[in-house]
């Protein structure tokens, strides 16, 4: 995973225009350094609404060549010429999300379990917030975290989706359950049989309120 040396160890890079475009539009994201080459940074220039957000929270830009910055990600990564590195996103207890339920402000959620592969991680997320499902809970151990390769994967949709953590996602579902009542919600398990199968629930069956647990 390409990451950026640094002495606490929790800034890494995100790469690609769409991602790194995204990561900058997003008021939560910190920003340390962004990468460029001559080119890219015209391009960046005539597009004034991301120019005045660069300028508003004064980051530090670089001019490399191509070959520079694949040299900084260590590999063959396409980065179209757009590098960034940054923190990554905070990520909240998931139990913070039960008041914002219960205000009715939340009416879906994701909830993925076993996810190690950032690669999916990251598709996961551009799918889900199409689908309006920007609040996504992860399991605390085992689980992949806010990466490059996960914003990549994303398309930038990474910035768009609120992500929580649990320590225990059986008993979370449950706490779930008791929190918001059963009247009109519906928590629907996606889970595979072998390799090419899902169980999908059918789309007559789809509720006001949809919690997926996968």
């Amino acid at each position: 995973m390409p990451k950026f040396p640094s002495k606490s160890g929790s800034e890494y890079f995100i790469y690609g225009k769409h991602p790194v475009l995204a990561a900058i539009k997003n008021p939560a994201r910190k920003i340390n350094k962004l990468f460029l080459t001559a080119k890219s940074q015209q391009e960046l220039q005539n597009q004034q609404e991301i120019f005045k957000i660069i300028k508003a929270k004064n980051i530090p830009i670089k001019i490399l060549t191509n070959q520079e910055i694949s040299h900084l990600l260590q590999g063959d990564i396409k980065h179209q010429s757009f590098l960034l590195n940054t923190e990554p996103l905070q990520i909240k207890d998931a139990n913070y999300i039960f008041n914002e339920i219960r205000q009715d402000s939340i009416d879906k959620l994701l909830i993925l379990d076993q996810l190690t592969d950032p690669q999916n991680f990251g598709a996961i997320i551009r799918s889900a917030i199409a689908f309006g499902y920007e609040n996504i809970i992860i399991a605390r151990d085992n689980a992949c975290k806010d990466s490059g390769i996960v914003a990549k994967a994303s398309a930038g949709m990474l910035e768009s989706s609120k992500i929580y953590q649990s320590n225990n996602l059986n008993s979370f579902i449950k706490e779930l359950k008791k929190s918001v009542g059963l009247n009109g919600t519906i928590i629907m398990p996606l889970y595979t049989f072998g390799k090419n199968s899902t169980h999908i629930f059918d789309k007559d069956q789809i509720y006001k309120n949809e919690y997926i647990s996968m």
